[in-house]
């Protein structure tokens, strides 16, 4: 069983659930790699990796990693917590 994190979306307020597919901590920054969980089960499934850019007592704050060299940096440790999803750039 995957854990689950909910996000909101700031601009319309909705509520979307993504499946956290695995964690790291890279460089003293925690990255997940997570995935709409109601796209789980769909052999093209999109994932992505978001890095915590702040941290409270209750709430994190991520954003999606769009620079390549970081993505690159980050995904092979993502990858290897992974057993049962095949990632593509």
């Amino acid at each position: 069983m995957l854990d689950r994190i909910e996000f909101t979306i700031e601009e319309t307020d909705e509520k979307v659930v993504f499946a956290i597919l695995s964690h790291v901590n890279y460089k003293d920054t925690a990255y997940i790699l997570v995935a709409d969980e109601r796209d789980l089960e769909d052999e093209d499934m999109e994932a992505f990796i978001l890095k915590a850019t702040e941290m409270d007592d209750e709430d994190v704050t991520y954003e999606i990693v769009d620079d390549d060299d970081e993505q690159n940096a980050v995904l092979p440790l993502l990858e290897e917590a992974l057993e049962d999803f095949e990632i593509e750039l």
